[in-house]
């Protein structure tokens, strides 16, 4: 059966909901970036079946990775043009922080997606949160 948006924005508005019981402690309450991607998606595949999103959100999130990617790449390249004794130290630095970032992206999405407590929608917040981490990192990768 074909769902149209108005019924998953209802999926993702109690996603949200969750996701921001889940955080009460915080001290101020936002929307996660991850809601943001799920609204862009949300729009982009309009009246289509609800599945539709998880391709829409495969597809930022390779957008995302070759960002990260192309990033990195340009970091450590500039790093490896520094003709320095520290420069062998400031590449591991660069590797273990892409290493520890992919770690705690994996354990991060995995437990906004478990806060859905199985919900259908729970795939959906997994994704839009590597998307959202992803395009984070390319952006502080960038920075350097």
């Amino acid at each position: 059966m074909k769902r149209t948006r108005p019924y998953m924005h209802l999926i993702y508005a109690a996603a949200a909901g969750a996701l921001l019981c889940a955080a009460s402690n915080a001290s101020t309450t936002q929307a996660s970036p991850a809601t943001s991607v799920l609204d862009r998606c949300a729009l982009a595949i309009g009246n289509q079946p609800r599945t539709a999103m998880q391709g829409c959100l495969k597809t930022q999130l390779k957008k995302a990775h070759d960002a990260m990617r192309a990033a990195y790449a340009q970091v450590e390249s500039g790093l490896k043009k520094i003709d320095s004794a520290a420069t062998p130290d400031a590449l591991r630095a660069l590797k273990h922080s892409q290493d520890s970032f992919n770690s705690f992206m994996h354990k991060e999405c995995r437990r906004q997606g478990a806060a859905m407590l199985g919900g259908s929608g729970a795939g959906d917040m997994e994704l839009a949160c590597q998307v959202a981490l992803t395009q984070w990192r390319a952006t502080q990768l960038g920075q350097n």
